[in-house]
């Protein structure tokens, strides 16, 4: 593993911001300098090594832990942040529409769940979105993408609803 480390590489990503030193600023002692990565950069890292799989997984994780649906955002964030909101909305669509078009294509069940997964989070999460209506209708076409006809028929009819009479619908 070692072996393709990159000195170069590594002091670029600390250039970049994706990787923070840890040293006892008190007294300026680096003995056991230690190396943080941002939890919203490790996706990054990924895509540049060339691993999108593990992008997606990355920020389908962060999403999971951090939506304003957990105990962590609510604790954390009691009137929300409108910054972290942000990176999470578009993570989320992001991710979910990535989730989708895959498991749309290879009929990868799990992946569909994924997708599901990320939408519903999404619609609960945040309904004053201006993606709030594209979410519910992807909701749907997920789920019928994933043979659940029932509650595609459901998200379908609240999509349309979602939608005035004309052009849009």
């Amino acid at each position: 593993m070692l072996g393709e480390f990159s000195l170069e590489k590594l002091i670029r990503a600390i250039e970049d911001g994706l990787i923070l030193v840890d040293f006892d600023a008190r007294t300026g002692h680096n003995h056991g300098t230690k190396f943080r990565f941002k939890l919203n950069k490790i996706a990054e890292l990924y895509e540049r090594m060339g691993d999108g799989e593990a992008a997606m997984r990355e920020r389908f994780s962060l999403i999971q832990r951090f939506n304003p649906e957990t105990a962590w955002y609510r604790k954390t964030y009691p009137v929300r942040s409108e910054k972290v909101d942000s990176f999470l909305s578009s993570a989320m669509l992001e991710v979910s529409r990535a989730y989708h078009s895959i498991g749309k294509k290879t009929s990868d069940a799990k992946k569909l769940q994924n997708a599901i997964e990320g939408y519903r989070l999404f619609v609960v999460s945040f309904p004053a979105s201006v993606n709030f209506r594209d979410a519910n209708l992807l909701l749907a076409e997920a789920l019928f993408d994933a043979a659940a006809y029932s509650e595609a028929a459901v998200e379908y009819e609240k999509s349309a609803k979602l939608y005035p009479e004309g052009k849009e619908r």
